[in-house]
């Protein structure tokens, strides 16, 4: 489960949240949006997680935990979206 910030609080640094999580969180956003572009899916997840940019450094991490979701099977893309499968 993706934990998110409180009102108010600082956002956790994104290294120092786990994959699994991060992984958690892309794939409830993937399949509340029913499809998603990768630049959507980085958007929301940072905005979720309380940052107010995506950095490159964001989009690396975010990567890292979507590539966990298309090497186990769970997410697939297709024409530049991105399915829960």
């Amino acid at each position: 489960k993706l934990r998110v910030p409180r009102y108010g609080d600082k956002p956790r640094e994104i290294t120092n949240i786990p994959l699994i999580e991060l992984s958690s969180g892309l794939k409830c956003i993937i399949k509340n949006n029913v499809g998603i572009s990768i630049d959507g899916l980085y958007k929301t997840t940072a905005e979720v997680l309380g940052y107010s940019r995506t950095t490159d450094k964001i989009k690396l991490r975010l990567k890292q935990a979507l590539d966990i979701l298309i090497k186990n099977g769970v997410v697939i893309e297709h024409d530049g979206m991105y399915f829960i499968k």
